[in-house]
C-alpha cells in the first residue's frame, strides 16, 4: 500500500504562530466570535446568562466535624 503524501508545515512555525496569537489574544477573540455565531444560529442570545457560586461563602467552624450534607445541600436546594 502506498503512503498518502501529506504536506505538513514545520512544527516550529506552527508553534510560533500559535504562541503569537495566544499572547496577543487573537485565539480568544476568534473563540468568542464563533461562540456568538453558534448561539445566534440556535436562536439564543449572544451572551449566556451566568450563575456563580462562591465556595468561600460556605463557613465551616473548625470546632465541629465537617458535615457536607447539612452544610452544602441547603445552599443548593435554595437555588432549585
Amino acid at each position: 500500500m502506498a503512503k498518502p503524501t501529506v504536506s505538513m508545515p514545520n512544527w516550529q512555525a506552527v508553534y510560533y504562530y500559535f504562541d503569537k496569537w495566544k499572547t496577543n489574544g487573537l485565539l480568544e477573540k476568534i473563540n468568542l466570535a464563533l461562540n456568538k455565531l453558534d448561539r445566534k444560529s440556535q436562536g439564543r442570545e449572544e451572551y449566556p446568562s451566568i450563575l456563580c457560586i462562591d465556595s468561600q461563602s460556605v463557613k465551616l467552624s473548625p470546632r465541629r466535624p465537617l458535615d457536607l450534607y447539612n452544610e452544602i445541600i441547603p445552599i443548593f436546594s435554595s437555588l432549585w
